[in-house]
Protein backbone atom coordinates (compact mmCIF):
# COMPACT_ATOMS: atom_id res chain seq x y z
CA UNK A 1 0.00 0.00 0.00
CA UNK A 2 1.38 3.54 -1.03
CA UNK A 3 1.21 6.28 2.09
CA UNK A 4 0.64 10.10 2.08
CA UNK A 5 3.26 12.20 0.78
CA UNK A 6 5.52 13.73 3.23
CA UNK A 7 4.45 17.89 2.25
CA UNK A 8 0.81 16.90 2.22
CA UNK A 9 -1.39 17.93 -0.83
CA UNK A 10 -4.36 19.53 -0.75
CA UNK A 11 -6.22 17.15 -2.90
CA UNK A 12 -6.27 13.71 -1.23
CA UNK A 13 -7.60 11.38 -3.17
CA UNK A 14 -8.85 7.28 -2.91
CA UNK A 15 -7.53 5.01 -5.45
CA UNK A 16 -9.02 1.19 -4.95
CA UNK A 17 -6.21 -1.19 -5.75
CA UNK A 18 -7.04 -4.47 -4.81
CA UNK A 19 -9.91 -3.50 -7.58
CA UNK A 20 -7.62 -2.60 -10.16
CA UNK A 21 -6.10 -5.77 -9.62
CA UNK A 22 -8.37 -8.12 -9.08
CA UNK A 23 -10.39 -6.43 -12.45
CA UNK A 24 -6.82 -7.53 -14.76
CA UNK A 25 -6.64 -11.09 -12.96
CA UNK A 26 -9.91 -11.71 -14.60
CA UNK A 27 -8.88 -10.57 -17.84
CA UNK A 28 -5.58 -12.00 -18.28
CA UNK A 29 -5.39 -14.08 -21.51
CA UNK A 30 -5.43 -17.74 -20.95
CA UNK A 31 -2.45 -19.28 -22.31
CA UNK A 32 -2.65 -22.20 -25.38
CA UNK A 33 -0.96 -25.00 -25.80
CA UNK A 34 1.77 -25.10 -28.88
CA UNK A 35 0.44 -26.57 -31.63
CA UNK A 36 2.15 -29.92 -32.68
CA UNK A 37 3.72 -30.22 -36.02
CA UNK A 38 1.72 -31.93 -38.87
CA UNK A 39 2.45 -35.22 -39.48
CA UNK A 40 5.19 -36.07 -42.55
CA UNK A 41 3.91 -36.55 -45.76
CA UNK A 42 5.08 -40.08 -47.36
CA UNK A 43 6.57 -40.33 -51.10
CA UNK A 44 4.78 -40.05 -53.88
CA UNK A 45 5.14 -41.72 -56.82
CA UNK A 46 3.44 -40.99 -60.30
CA UNK A 47 3.87 -42.80 -63.58
CA UNK A 48 4.06 -40.26 -67.16
CA UNK A 49 3.05 -42.06 -70.28
CA UNK A 50 4.71 -42.29 -73.08
CA UNK A 51 3.99 -40.78 -76.10
CA UNK A 52 4.11 -42.11 -80.20
CA UNK A 53 5.82 -40.36 -83.01
CA UNK A 54 4.09 -38.04 -84.96
CA UNK A 55 4.83 -36.18 -88.13
CA UNK A 56 3.57 -32.43 -87.77
CA UNK A 57 3.34 -29.53 -90.60
CA UNK A 58 4.85 -26.05 -90.05
CA UNK A 59 2.91 -23.51 -91.26
CA UNK A 60 5.23 -20.78 -90.20
CA UNK A 61 7.76 -21.84 -92.53
CA UNK A 62 5.26 -22.74 -95.32
CA UNK A 63 6.50 -21.24 -99.05
CA UNK A 64 3.99 -18.64 -100.50
CA UNK A 65 6.22 -17.49 -103.03
CA UNK A 66 8.89 -19.09 -105.42
CA UNK A 67 12.13 -17.84 -105.62
CA UNK A 68 11.36 -16.16 -109.48
CA UNK A 69 8.20 -14.55 -107.05
CA UNK A 70 10.27 -13.62 -104.03
CA UNK A 71 13.16 -12.17 -106.28
CA UNK A 72 10.62 -9.91 -108.02
CA UNK A 73 9.29 -8.78 -104.59
CA UNK A 74 12.88 -7.04 -103.90
CA UNK A 75 13.38 -6.37 -107.65
CA UNK A 76 12.28 -2.60 -107.03
CA UNK A 77 14.75 -2.44 -104.50
CA UNK A 78 17.79 -3.84 -105.89
CA UNK A 79 16.77 -1.79 -109.04
CA UNK A 80 16.29 1.18 -106.82
CA UNK A 81 19.76 0.72 -105.46
CA UNK A 82 21.85 0.10 -108.51
CA UNK A 83 19.97 3.16 -110.31
CA UNK A 84 21.02 5.38 -107.51
CA UNK A 85 24.57 4.17 -107.87
CA UNK A 86 24.23 4.59 -112.09
CA UNK A 87 23.24 8.37 -111.60
CA UNK A 88 26.01 9.29 -109.13
CA UNK A 89 28.22 7.79 -111.89
CA UNK A 90 26.28 9.93 -114.34
CA UNK A 91 26.44 13.45 -112.24
CA UNK A 92 30.32 13.55 -112.61
CA UNK A 93 29.86 13.81 -116.35
CA UNK A 94 27.32 16.27 -116.21
CA UNK A 95 29.52 18.27 -114.13
CA UNK A 96 32.43 17.72 -116.49
CA UNK A 97 29.83 18.99 -119.39
CA UNK A 98 29.16 22.23 -117.89
CA UNK A 99 32.69 23.46 -116.66
CA UNK A 100 33.23 22.98 -120.09
CA UNK A 101 30.95 24.96 -121.37
CA UNK A 102 30.99 27.37 -118.42
CA UNK A 103 34.88 27.96 -119.92
CA UNK A 104 33.44 28.11 -123.42
CA UNK A 105 31.45 30.57 -122.65
CA UNK A 106 33.54 33.19 -120.26
CA UNK A 107 35.98 32.95 -123.41
CA UNK A 108 33.23 34.41 -125.71
CA UNK A 109 32.34 36.70 -123.62
CA UNK A 110 35.90 38.17 -123.08
CA UNK A 111 36.14 38.00 -126.88
CA UNK A 112 32.98 40.03 -127.26
CA UNK A 113 34.02 42.08 -125.06
CA UNK A 114 37.37 42.64 -127.24
CA UNK A 115 35.08 43.30 -130.17
CA UNK A 116 33.01 45.58 -128.05
CA UNK A 117 35.72 47.98 -127.29
CA UNK A 118 37.04 48.16 -130.66
CA UNK A 119 33.35 48.91 -131.51
CA UNK A 120 33.39 51.80 -128.98
CA UNK A 121 36.59 53.28 -129.67
CA UNK A 122 35.51 55.35 -132.96
CA UNK A 123 32.14 56.47 -131.28
CA UNK A 124 34.53 57.80 -128.11
CA UNK A 125 36.73 59.42 -130.89
CA UNK A 126 33.48 61.37 -132.16
CA UNK A 127 32.72 62.05 -128.84
CA UNK A 128 35.96 63.85 -128.22
CA UNK A 129 35.93 65.52 -131.24
CA UNK A 130 32.31 67.13 -130.82
CA UNK A 131 32.50 67.71 -127.04
CA UNK A 132 36.22 69.23 -127.20
CA UNK A 133 34.84 72.43 -129.21
CA UNK A 134 32.36 73.31 -127.07
CA UNK A 135 34.15 72.62 -124.22
CA UNK A 136 36.62 75.01 -125.31
CA UNK A 137 34.17 77.94 -126.50
CA UNK A 138 32.40 77.46 -122.43
CA UNK A 139 36.29 77.77 -120.49
CA UNK A 140 36.45 81.34 -122.79
CA UNK A 141 33.74 82.18 -120.99
CA UNK A 142 33.62 80.40 -117.68
CA UNK A 143 36.92 79.71 -117.17
CA UNK A 144 38.92 76.73 -116.04
CA UNK A 145 37.81 74.37 -114.39
CA UNK A 146 34.40 74.86 -115.63
CA UNK A 147 32.12 75.72 -112.48
CA UNK A 148 29.21 73.88 -111.32
CA UNK A 149 25.91 75.67 -112.61
CA UNK A 150 24.66 74.88 -109.08
CA UNK A 151 27.47 75.73 -106.72
CA UNK A 152 27.78 79.44 -108.76
CA UNK A 153 26.37 82.22 -106.67
CA UNK A 154 23.42 84.33 -107.99
CA UNK A 155 25.12 87.32 -109.24
CA UNK A 156 23.88 90.60 -109.96
CA UNK A 157 21.71 92.10 -112.00
CA UNK A 158 23.64 91.58 -115.43
CA UNK A 159 24.33 93.86 -118.39
CA UNK A 160 23.13 93.22 -121.85
CA UNK A 161 26.37 91.70 -122.73
CA UNK A 162 26.87 89.27 -119.36
CA UNK A 163 23.10 88.30 -119.78
CA UNK A 164 23.96 86.89 -123.97
CA UNK A 165 26.99 85.20 -122.28
CA UNK A 166 24.73 83.43 -119.96
CA UNK A 167 22.52 82.49 -122.75
CA UNK A 168 25.68 81.34 -124.48
CA UNK A 169 26.69 79.35 -121.78
CA UNK A 170 23.08 77.70 -121.33
CA UNK A 171 22.84 76.92 -125.17
CA UNK A 172 26.62 74.75 -124.72
CA UNK A 173 25.98 73.19 -121.39
CA UNK A 174 22.61 71.50 -123.36
CA UNK A 175 24.91 70.92 -126.24
CA UNK A 176 27.25 69.06 -123.92
CA UNK A 177 24.80 67.15 -122.12
CA UNK A 178 23.23 65.81 -125.86
CA UNK A 179 26.93 64.90 -126.60
CA UNK A 180 27.16 62.77 -123.68
CA UNK A 181 24.21 60.83 -123.55
CA UNK A 182 24.18 60.36 -127.30
CA UNK A 183 27.89 58.66 -126.46
CA UNK A 184 26.59 56.42 -123.30
CA UNK A 185 23.69 55.55 -125.21
CA UNK A 186 25.74 54.06 -128.32
CA UNK A 187 28.16 52.64 -125.86
CA UNK A 188 25.83 50.72 -123.95
CA UNK A 189 23.94 49.48 -126.63
CA UNK A 190 27.16 47.70 -127.92
CA UNK A 191 27.82 46.09 -123.92
CA UNK A 192 24.27 45.42 -123.90
CA UNK A 193 24.46 43.24 -127.11
CA UNK A 194 27.22 41.14 -125.48
CA UNK A 195 25.75 40.93 -122.14
CA UNK A 196 22.36 39.72 -123.82
CA UNK A 197 24.40 37.32 -125.46
CA UNK A 198 25.99 36.18 -122.52
CA UNK A 199 22.76 35.31 -120.61
CA UNK A 200 21.62 33.76 -123.82
CA UNK A 201 24.43 31.40 -124.19
CA UNK A 202 23.80 30.47 -119.85
CA UNK A 203 20.17 29.81 -120.79
CA UNK A 204 21.08 27.66 -123.41
CA UNK A 205 23.89 25.70 -121.27
CA UNK A 206 21.10 25.31 -118.68
CA UNK A 207 19.32 23.47 -120.97
CA UNK A 208 21.47 21.85 -122.76
CA UNK A 209 22.73 20.24 -119.07
CA UNK A 210 19.22 19.79 -117.77
CA UNK A 211 18.86 17.44 -121.21
CA UNK A 212 22.12 15.96 -121.18
CA UNK A 213 21.22 14.71 -117.14
CA UNK A 214 17.93 13.53 -118.18
CA UNK A 215 19.08 11.56 -121.04
CA UNK A 216 21.47 10.11 -118.95
CA UNK A 217 19.28 8.75 -116.34
CA UNK A 218 17.23 7.31 -119.31
CA UNK A 219 20.28 5.60 -120.22
CA UNK A 220 20.50 4.34 -116.48
CA UNK A 221 17.48 3.32 -115.44
CA UNK A 222 17.48 1.00 -118.86
CA UNK A 223 20.91 -0.28 -117.65
CA UNK A 224 19.66 -1.29 -114.56
CA UNK A 225 16.55 -2.95 -115.99
CA UNK A 226 18.66 -5.38 -118.22
CA UNK A 227 20.63 -5.87 -115.20
CA UNK A 228 17.88 -7.33 -113.43
CA UNK A 229 16.24 -8.82 -116.35
CA UNK A 230 19.75 -10.47 -116.84
CA UNK A 231 19.99 -11.81 -112.97
CA UNK A 232 16.15 -12.70 -113.52
CA UNK A 233 16.70 -15.44 -116.41
CA UNK A 234 19.15 -17.56 -113.47
CA UNK A 235 16.39 -17.99 -110.85
CA UNK A 236 13.58 -19.45 -112.86
CA UNK A 237 13.04 -22.50 -110.05
CA UNK A 238 11.03 -22.99 -107.68
CA UNK A 239 11.64 -23.24 -103.95
CA UNK A 240 10.32 -26.76 -103.05
CA UNK A 241 7.65 -27.53 -100.26
CA UNK A 242 9.59 -27.44 -96.37
CA UNK A 243 9.77 -30.86 -94.79
CA UNK A 244 7.17 -31.62 -92.05
CA UNK A 245 8.28 -31.54 -88.18
CA UNK A 246 8.96 -35.18 -86.81
CA UNK A 247 8.16 -35.56 -83.05
CA UNK A 248 10.05 -38.63 -82.18
CA UNK A 249 8.42 -41.44 -79.89
CA UNK A 250 8.90 -40.47 -75.99
CA UNK A 251 8.78 -43.89 -73.72
CA UNK A 252 7.02 -43.92 -70.67
CA UNK A 253 8.87 -42.66 -67.11
CA UNK A 254 8.50 -43.01 -63.22
CA UNK A 255 8.97 -40.51 -61.14
CA UNK A 256 9.37 -40.84 -57.13
CA UNK A 257 9.53 -37.73 -54.81
CA UNK A 258 10.31 -39.47 -51.61
CA UNK A 259 8.87 -38.66 -48.09
CA UNK A 260 9.81 -35.42 -46.02
CA UNK A 261 11.44 -35.43 -42.62
CA UNK A 262 8.99 -34.87 -40.19
CA UNK A 263 9.73 -31.57 -38.19
CA UNK A 264 11.04 -31.29 -34.67
CA UNK A 265 9.09 -30.47 -31.98
CA UNK A 266 8.44 -26.74 -30.62
CA UNK A 267 10.99 -26.20 -28.04
CA UNK A 268 9.72 -25.45 -24.18
CA UNK A 269 10.39 -22.13 -23.74
CA UNK A 270 10.05 -21.46 -19.67
CA UNK A 271 7.59 -18.25 -19.17
CA UNK A 272 9.08 -16.09 -15.90
CA UNK A 273 8.84 -12.50 -15.74
CA UNK A 274 8.33 -9.66 -13.90
CA UNK A 275 4.63 -9.97 -13.99
CA UNK A 276 4.84 -13.81 -12.86
CA UNK A 277 3.11 -13.57 -9.90
CA UNK A 278 0.61 -11.40 -8.26
CA UNK A 279 3.28 -9.44 -5.61
CA UNK A 280 4.98 -8.33 -9.16
CA UNK A 281 2.25 -6.95 -10.62
CA UNK A 282 0.90 -5.02 -7.62
CA UNK A 283 4.16 -3.27 -7.58
CA UNK A 284 4.20 -2.04 -10.78
CA UNK A 285 0.41 -1.35 -10.19
CA UNK A 286 1.73 0.92 -7.53
CA UNK A 287 4.76 2.47 -9.57
CA UNK A 288 2.03 3.37 -12.31
CA UNK A 289 -0.29 5.15 -9.24
CA UNK A 290 3.04 7.04 -7.95
CA UNK A 291 3.31 8.73 -11.51
CA UNK A 292 -0.01 9.89 -12.08
CA UNK A 293 -0.62 10.82 -8.80
CA UNK A 294 2.74 13.33 -8.90
CA UNK A 295 1.38 14.71 -12.46
CA UNK A 296 -1.90 15.91 -10.96
CA UNK A 297 -0.48 17.18 -7.65
CA UNK A 298 -2.39 14.42 -5.76
CA UNK A 299 -2.22 12.77 -2.70
CA UNK A 300 -3.14 9.39 -1.36
CA UNK A 301 -5.48 8.59 1.21
CA UNK A 302 -5.51 5.18 2.74
CA UNK A 303 -9.83 5.32 3.15
CA UNK A 304 -12.69 5.71 0.55
CA UNK A 305 -14.49 8.30 3.76
CA UNK A 306 -14.71 11.79 3.04
CA UNK A 307 -11.91 11.65 -0.30
CA UNK A 308 -13.38 11.54 -3.91
CA UNK A 309 -12.59 8.22 -5.44
CA UNK A 310 -10.09 9.05 -8.67
CA UNK A 311 -9.82 4.83 -9.18
CA UNK A 312 -12.17 5.17 -12.61
CA UNK A 313 -9.77 8.17 -14.01
CA UNK A 314 -6.59 6.44 -12.82
CA UNK A 315 -7.69 3.46 -14.70
CA UNK A 316 -8.75 5.47 -17.72
CA UNK A 317 -5.42 7.25 -17.81
CA UNK A 318 -3.52 3.48 -17.46
CA UNK A 319 -5.48 2.69 -20.66
CA UNK A 320 -4.93 5.83 -22.70
CA UNK A 321 -1.12 5.59 -21.81
CA UNK A 322 -0.67 1.53 -22.21
CA UNK A 323 -0.35 0.79 -19.32
CA UNK A 324 -3.33 -1.20 -17.95
CA UNK A 325 -5.08 -3.88 -20.05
Amino acid sequence: MICAACHRSPNPVYVDLDLIQSTESRLAPSKHPVPNPPAARPALTATVLGLKAISLSDPSNRPKQTIHEMFLAGQAKAQADLLSRLKEVNKGAVREFQLQQESSITGDEARAYMDANVKIRPIFEKWANDRAPVLSDLALIEGFPIPDPQDKPESKPKTPVQQKQAETVTTLRVRLKSIDEKFKADSNAILAAVTQKTHLSKADLSAKVAHLAAELDVKAAGEANAQIRKAESLLSFKLADTAPINLPQSPSRHLTIPAEKALDPPPQVPSSGILDSAADRRRLLENELRIWLALNRFTLSATRSGHRDVTQEFQKWRQQHGAGP
